[in-house]
C-alpha cells in the first residue's frame, strides 16, 4: 500500500531507491543541481547500472553540474520543456515527491511525498512508468561535452572539474581518483585496517585516522560518511 513520507523519511527512501537500484533508475526533477551526497551515490552506480536517466526542465545546467556529468557516461540527461512533475523511479520503488533533486538531504525543508512499491501497488507503479517512459520519449537528449570545461595537457578535465582539488575528498572521489570502483575502495580500506565492520556498518579506525587523515561527518539527512587526506594517498 502507498506511503505517505515526511521530509526524513523522503530523504531515506530515495536514497534506498538509488542504492538498491540494479535494472533501472529515473529521476525526473525539474531542477538538475546536485549536491556532493548525491553526486556520491550515483557515481557509486557505474558498473552497477548500464543507465541512469535524470530529465530536468528548468534553466541551462551549470558549469559545476556540466563540468561533474561529463566524467559520467553511465548518466544520460534528457532535457522537458514545461517539466514540473517530481518523481524518482527504480525496478522496485516509486516517488512522488514536492522535493527537487537539489534539496535531497536538506532537511530543513517542509517536503511530503507518497512511496509506492511494485508488488505492494503493481498499478500504482505500472502508471509511474508508463508516465516516466512518456516524458523521456517526448524529451530532448542533451550531450554532455567537454567544452568550457578547463583541460589538462592531455585534454582531459582538470581535477577542478574532476572535484579533486580539494585536500580531503569523500570515499566515492578517493576511489576515482585512484582509478578504482567506490566498492573496491572500501574493500581496501577495510584490508588495509583503515576501516572495520562494526554491526555491519562501517567505522573508522585509529590507524585510518594517523594513516589516511581519516574524518567521520555527518551528512544534513543524518547519515555518515568518510573524508580521506589526499596527500597520503598513492595516486595509481
Amino acid at each position: 500500500m502507498a506511503q505517505f513520507l515526511n521530509t526524513m523519511e523522503l530523504n531515506l527512501l530515495l536514497e534506498r531507491l538509488i542504492k538498491e537500484a540494479k535494472e533501472q533508475l529515473v529521476l525526473i526533477s525539474p531542477y538538475l543541481k546536485l549536491n556532493d551526497r548525491m553526486r556520491e551515490l550515483l557515481q557509486d552506480k557505474r558498473g552497477q547500472l548500464a543507465e541512469i536517466r535524470i530529465v530536468y526542465g528548468k534553466q541551462e545546467l551549470h558549469d559545476s553540474e556540466r563540468q561533474w556529468l561529463v566524467g559520467q557516461q553511465h548518466i544520460k540527461i534528457s532535457f522537458c520543456k514545461n517539466l514540473h512533475a517530481k518523481f524518482y523511479l527504480s525496478e522496485l520503488y516509486c516517488i512522488v515527491t514536492s522535493m527537487n533533486l537539489y534539496d535531497f538531504s536538506q532537511v530543513n525543508n517542509n517536503e511530503a511525498g507518497i512511496g509506492v512499491h511494485r508488488t505492494q501497488d503493481k498499478l500504482v507503479y505500472v502508471d509511474a512508468c508508463k508516465e516516466a517512459q512518456r516524458l523521456v520519449r517526448i524529451s530532448e537528449d542533451m550531450k554532455i561535452t567537454p567544452s568550457n570545461i578547463p583541460q589538462q595537457k592531455n585534454g582531459t578535465p582538470s581535477a577542478s572539474a574532476q572535484g579533486f582539488d580539494y585536500a580531503k575528498l569523500t570515499t566515492t572521489r578517493l576511489a576515482a581518483y585512484v582509478g578504482k570502483s567506490t566498492h573496491d575502495m572500501f574493500r581496501l580500506l577495510i584490508k588495509h585496517g583503515c576501516l572495520q565492520i562494526v554491526d555491519g556498518k562501517e567505522e573508522l579506525t585509529e590507524k585510518g585516522r594517523t594513516k589516511l587523515g581519516g574524518e567521520k561527518r555527518m551528512g544534513r539527512d543524518g547519515t555518515y560518511y568518510f573524508l580521506w587526506d589526499k596527500s597520503k594517498v598513492k595516486k595509481q
